[in-house]
């Protein structure tokens, strides 16, 4: 049995998975978990004189299949041989597992390059704290976190960030119904606080406010200068 740790193509989850079906070329069927539906997947040499191995894998999170392409190489280190003799060492060859490729591969988190660096990593964890299926209050949390980081690249008053939500308003980069979505993020964020838990659907809704806050707050405002001068 040899293991590969990867990031799962399905769930983004760091794991250590079972190759199976180890060979030069796969074709496997395999069977979805959930539904019981069997589904073929083959794997084929990337390019003639290769050597190349594949498998398959199946995360153990979301129990998702992985194709993986790979190549195994030896790679000869020393450990100690007796420890009560210093220095003593003995050689130790270790197979490793090179220039991994695997399907579904694992897409970038792309934001859009105008927008500030750190705005630009506080999104990027949102959106991996989603994926991975973090608990609704810690995302929630880090949800507030971008919007706060947000609002001073916008230069938004105040020290507090429901004076800042306020002064987005004032300041016309945002609507009054974005404005009022801000404060429940804002309250989101606090939950603990407020005496209630974030749910998922209160995560989920938003995510989905973010986007378009962050769309139309940065995205749409410089795409608009760059035609006006």
């Amino acid at each position: 049995m040899e293991v590969m740790r990867i990031n799962c193509g399905h769930c983004r989850q760091c794991v250590d998975v079972v190759l199976q079906a180890q060979q030069d070329a796969v074709r496997a069927v395999i069977r979805d978990p959930a539904s019981g539906e069997e589904q073929t997947v083959t794997g084929v040499r990337m390019k003639e004189g290769e050597k190349r191995q594949a498998a398959i894998a199946f995360c153990p999170m979301c129990l998702a299949p992985n194709l993986l392409w790979y190549k195994r190489e030896s790679q000869v280190g020393f450990v100690d041989h007796f420890p009560k003799q210093p220095g003593s060492k003995r050689a130790k060859n270790e197979m490793v597992f090179t220039d991994i490729r695997q399907y579904p591969d694992i897409e970038p988190y792309v934001m859009n390059a105008n927008w500030p660096s750190d705005l630009s990593e506080s999104w990027g964890d949102v959106l991996k704290m989603v994926d991975a299926k973090v608990s609704p209050p810690n995302i929630a949390a880090a949800i507030g976190v971008c919007l706060e980081i947000a609002c001073n690249a916008l230069n938004a008053g105040g020290k507090k960030l429901y004076l800042m939500i306020d002064a987005l308003k004032n300041d016309g980069h945002i609507t009054e119904p974005m404005h009022a979505w801000a404060h429940q993020i804002r309250i989101l964020r606090n939950s603990g606080t407020h005496k209630f838990v974030a749910s998922n659907s209160d995560v989920d809704a938003a995510v989905d406010f973010m986007k378009i806050f962050l769309h139309v707050a940065f995205t749409l405002r410089l795409e608009i200068e760059a035609k006006t001068t």
